[in-house]
């Protein structure tokens, strides 16, 4: 991940808000979004992986 434009994604993730607030902070998996119907992966599983574990919800705060 390096910031810029990309000539092309090597991974896209097309989810409403709720959605992707959860997957991006680890509160549900990325498969089970994908397996609901509420996120739609395209590319590099792999990258998009990474993606998820970027954003840790620090310890100290609670999770709603």
């Amino acid at each position: 991940i390096r910031h810029g434009r990309a000539r092309r994604a090597d991974a896209s993730i097309a989810a409403d808000v709720p959605t992707l607030r959860q997957v991006a902070f680890g509160r549900q998996p990325l498969a089970d979004a994908e397996r609901e119907g509420s996120l739609v992966l395209t590319g590099d599983r792999g990258l998009a992986d990474r993606f998820t574990r970027m954003f840790p919800v620090p310890a100290d705060r609670p999770t709603p």
